[in-house]
């Protein structure tokens, strides 16, 4: 019989991989607004960042983990102890997802993730990981620091501090949690960037097939269009086909 920690961990990788597939393939969560050039910021926005369906299995998840770790240990086990660690998991991100909004807003943040567009590992890797740290300006479309999301994980930290056991009320405690908590972000990046590809592998496959002078661009995490595709009112349309021969 599978012990209850085991069981817990298996139970949360679930729900953290299901999380991060939630995540990656949401367009109203990833994807620009390619019409206003930036991402919607409304309060249906904000709502869905803070209590979708990736926020709820993602923070069941950590929960889980927790709950396996039997940390903190001050809270005990069973239902009252995972209860207990949902309710910090999720404040948490309540919090870090309330200020991230809030100063990306202020500053003309991009809040959404949006693509590499690029066709090699390395360097959408590399974009990916940036990207956690870094974000354009909506006004601009100038690459710069990610004030919303760094501000978003330090005042969460801190903040979650203040319902946790004494002996976590701690500076070290708080920036050991922001750390995971970026390096947790960096991982959703690195899923979306990659995430057409895990979904449909076949893609690749048959992007490589394109006669020659054709390109595959990477345009939205579900589709992928032809370089022939062009960009009318924000939106982008196949091109006209040809007028049948008489």
């Amino acid at each position: 019989m599978m012990k209850a920690p085991h069981y817990c961990l298996s139970a949360s990788a679930f729900l953290l991989t299901a999380a991060m597939a939630a995540q990656a393939g949401d367009p109203d969560v990833i994807i620009q607004d390619h019409k206003s050039g930036e991402s919607s910021g409304t309060a249906r926005d904000y709502w869905h960042r803070t209590f979708g369906k990736t926020s709820i299995l993602a923070s069941a998840a950590g929960a889980g983990i927790e709950q396996a770790r039997g940390a903190p240990s001050e809270w005990g086990g069973g239902v009252a102890g995972f209860g207990k660690r949902l309710g910090s998991v999720f404040g948490a991100h309540a919090v870090k997802a309330s200020l991230h909004f809030a100063i990306s807003k202020a500053l003309h943040e991009e809040l959404s993730y949006e693509p590499s567009g690029q066709d090699r590992f390395g360097p959408r890797l590399r974009y990916a990981l940036l990207r956690t740290v870094i974000t354009r300006k909506t006004t601009t479309g100038k690459n710069t620091l990610a004030v919303g999301e760094i501000g978003g994980v330090v005042g969460s930290a801190a903040i979650s501090r203040l319902w946790q056991p004494v002996r976590f009320r701690t500076f070290a405690s708080g920036a050991g949690s922001a750390g995971i908590s970026l390096g947790i972000d960096a991982g959703f990046n690195v899923t979306r960037e990659f995430w057409p590809e895990i979904r449909h592998p076949r893609r690749r496959a048959n992007a490589a097939q394109l006669p020659a002078g054709q390109t595959a661009t990477r345009t939205a995490p579900n589709t992928v269009h032809q370089s022939e595709a062009i960009l009318h009112d924000g939106r982008f349309a196949e091109p006209p086909h040809p007028a049948p021969q008489k």
